[in-house]
């Protein structure tokens, strides 16, 4: 095999002594000359040294050392990413969905992996027994992989995308908060479980449905394209409160999580327990005066 970058030859045969050397084959079977052209010579052995040496040793070097190589060349040849940021970002996006850091995203299932298919396609290969380039072998022989990798690619821009929607989505509601009026110092939010969540004055009195609508009406003047959640997020939009303490036994729920990343530290997280003690709290006060 011939190598037109050297590195890719050095670190291969690094790799391939390294492996035979773990698996005690003694048999001295790869040369590297002039650091570009590599040789298997194996008189009895060669079947179970191309399984157990050379494959796995491809397989390793094609996935944990190229393959970031090659998403950023599809990420910028075939997407048109130009931005050097812009690649590293989508890059990680595309290696946690690979990594199955990301089972959140909607995504195909396929019946071979893609340590699979270069395996495949390195067993056609070298079992033809004739010279062939690095190079070409991954233009030519890999094409299925690197489709595989495209596809993924495209899964990651489009997750890409929608963070970067659910971003400028955020920082239009804080311009929105910062530009409201304060209505009331601060806010109780009571999570009641599931999707049931009761909001409260300053003074502990529940605003009912109208009070809701009224405030929700005015964080209006987010654009129109923006859906705003009207059971908590909008009314508390529309009043901008200094402080919103929230009540939950699930502090992970998805408009608690959100209100968290809108109002940052002006969210304070509570047990719902602890609502019953603050209500009880302000009763014996009230008793009191």
């Amino acid at each position: 095999m011939y190598f037109q970058n050297q590195s890719d030859a050095i670190q291969i045969y690094e790799l391939l002594r390294l492996q035979q050397e773990t698996l005690s084959v003694h048999e001295n079977c790869f040369r590297l000359v002039d650091h570009q052209l590599l040789t298997i010579d194996a008189k009895q052995t060669k079947a179970a040294l191309l399984r157990e040496v050379v494959i796995p040793v491809f397989i390793r070097y094609l996935i944990s050392f190229k393959e970031q190589e090659f998403l950023l060349s599809i990420i910028q040849s075939k997407f048109f990413y130009e931005e050097h940021e812009e690649q590293i970002q989508i890059l990680h996006m595309v290696q946690s969905i690979l990594e199955g850091e990301r089972t959140d995203i909607p995504q195909k299932q396929f019946s071979k992996s893609r340590e699979r298919l270069v395996e495949e396609a390195l067993e056609e290969l070298l079992t033809e027994e004739r010279d062939f380039t690095f190079e070409s072998f991954i233009q030519f022989r890999l094409r299925e992989y690197c489709q595989r990798l495209q596809y993924y690619v495209g899964v990651g821009i489009d997750e890409y995308k929608l963070e970067q929607e659910y971003q400028v989505y955020i920082e239009q509601l804080r311009h929105t908060i910062r530009q409201q009026t304060h209505y009331m110092s601060c806010v109780y939010v009571v999570h009641e479980g599931s999707d049931r969540f009761k909001l409260y004055d300053h003074s502990l009195l529940e605003l009912n449905d109208t009070q809701r609508e009224f405030f929700s009406a005015n964080a209006s003047t987010t654009p129109k394209t923006l859906y705003i959640d009207q059971r908590v997020v909008a009314p508390l939009v529309g009043m901008a409160p200094s402080a919103v303490y929230v009540y939950t036994n699930d502090p992970t729920e998805g408009s608690i999580q959100l209100l968290r990343t809108i109002f940052q530290e002006r969210v304070v997280l509570y047990s719902l327990a602890d609502f019953f003690s603050v209500c009880t709290n302000y009763a014996q006060e009230e008793v009191d005066f």
